[in-house]
């Protein structure tokens, strides 16, 4: 086997979950021995069912052993896995998977646990680094998922220059804290595999902080991934800050870290790392070299095997060993890249005299109203200025005056309600933060839905929501 990502010693942890039995919930450790017998079974029942290296294999990927074994069944086959969010609608899943091509496999339990022949397996070579590995969705802040194919080597290297700044390799534990459907989940199997690590799976669909704490008390997790509001729960429970307290590391991304957030963590102990990354370049682009606050206050260096640069425009360009092949569309794979090499993120950013990069938002956020150009990051970085504020989004209603008009979504630190009295002093301070044109018309309440998911909210969603909202009360002020 020349595939590097096979190279693991047969007796190395590989997989830490809790499973329940007899009542109870019990720990077990699968070696990757096992797992990598178990893949090459689920190689074999993939032959079986018609499945080729030319092949796209979709289904709803949970974060579990099923799931974990598919993937590297995948992986194992020459096979592109194409895990999908259950909570894409399903008129979504279906269009998405006639676009890609793919064949939609609706039990992957049967698949997993079938008795597939082996030894038609171990005739083939494991599929090179270079053959295509993965379709993965972006976040779906906009409209309908954009689709990104990967090659292994493109996760591979990924993997390399993200251990070459935080080391993960045999006796780690990386805890499975992001879907494996997303980029960052995918991501820390691959570093696992890449390093000989293992991973942890918790027995929780959604986050929940006591649930997360027992993951952490009962399982040898080293290092963990977490977007803001998995941070800002974590902080207010004991029992999670002293075990997240022993990490070596917690890396943060997703969307803005508050800085109220960020000083949190320090002054408890907390081994934080920001970051900045996207599906097209396979997880994490820059991140902070250590857990030091002026550090924290950027998104970090540039990793090994990736490149950026700032446009004139102060457009964030990013290429290397890490970009995806290609976006996926019904015509074909449609290349990321221009004349120039560089693919164009659509990011705004800067970089500091250090080199570390600052993340200014996104360049297609930006708005009229009444003439004047509104940036909705802008807003929310002043909102996030304020301690009681965990996170905060901003987007454009339609009026018929100004064109369009600001609508806030906040949560509130301990999810405490919007009342009338709090939202007048919010106005009263962001009156002496920004221009008046700039405050938003509306502040409301995240929907329970969101809060609930844990994940970086669908800015598309929230924008429907608050026209909605606004058509609405405009029909009231009518009647």
């Amino acid at each position: 086997m020349n595939n590097p990502l096979f190279h693991q010693s047969p007796s190395a942890p590989a997989l830490y979950s809790l499973r329940s039995a007899h009542n109870s919930v019990q720990a077990a450790t699968m070696v990757y021995g096992e797992v990598h017998e178990r893949a090459e079974r689920i190689a074999a029942a993939l032959r079986d069912n018609g499945f080729t290296s030319e092949e796209r294999c979709a289904f709803v990927a949970q974060t579990d052993e099923n799931t974990v074994l598919l993937l590297l069944g995948c992986l194992r086959a020459g096979v592109t896995a194409m895990p999908l969010s259950p909570r894409f609608p399903l008129s979504t899943r279906e269009q998405l998977v006639q676009q890609a091509g793919s064949r939609f496999v609706s039990d992957i339990s049967a698949l997993v646990s079938s008795n597939g022949v082996a030894s038609s397996v171990n005739i083939l070579p494991v599929p090179p680094l270079h053959h295509d590995t993965t379709i993965l969705c972006s976040s779906g802040s906009t409209g309908i998922p954009k689709m990104f194919l990967h090659t292994a080597e493109q996760h591979y290297r990924s993997a390399l220059g993200a251990a070459a700044n935080i080391p993960f390799g045999q006796g780690d534990c990386w805890l499975a804290s992001l879907p494996l459907y997303h980029v960052g989940g995918y991501a820390t199997l691959i570093r696992a595999l890449a390093g000989g690590a293992a991973l942890a799976l918790p027995h929780y669909t959604s986050f929940d902080i006591r649930l997360l704490t027992d993951v952490l008390e009962r399982l040898p997790v080293t290092h963990c991934s977490f977007v803001a509001t998995h941070l800002y729960h974590a902080l207010r429970f004991p029992p999670a800050v002293e075990r997240l307290r022993n990490l070596k590391a917690i890396l943060l991304g997703g969307s803005a870290i508050p800085e109220s957030l960020i000083e949190q963590a320090l002054e408890r102990g907390l081994s934080i790392y920001t970051s900045y990354g996207s599906t097209e370049m396979a997880s994490q682009i820059t991140t902070t070299e250590a857990p030091e606050r002026e550090q924290l206050r950027t998104s970090g260096s540039v990793l090994p095997h990736r490149e950026l640069c700032i446009s004139d425009t102060g457009e964030i360009l990013v290429r290397g060993e890490t970009l995806a092949r290609g976006r996926v569309t019904e015509q074909g794979i449609e290349l990321l890249t221009g004349d120039d090499s560089w693919y164009h993120s659509g990011d705004k950013g800067r970089l500091d005299k250090a080199g570390r990069l600052l993340v200014l938002g996104r360049l297609d956020n930006m708005f009229i109203s009444g003439g004047e150009n509104i940036h909705p990051e802008m807003i929310e970085a002043a909102l996030l200025e304020r301690t009681d504020i965990v996170q905060a989004i901003v987007v454009p209603v339609p009026h018929p005056i100004y064109g369009s008009r600001p609508i806030a979504f906040l949560q509130r630190e301990q999810n405490l309600p919007l009342e009338e009295v709090w939202i007048l002093h919010l106005r009263e301070y962001l009156a002496q933060m920004l221009p008046r044109f700039a405050i938003p018309d509306g502040i409301v309440a995240f929907p329970p839905d969101i809060l609930a998911s844990g994940f970086k909210p669908s800015r598309r969603a929230l924008q429907t929501l608050a026209e909605s909202l606004f058509l609405e009360a405009q029909f009231s002020e009518k009647n």
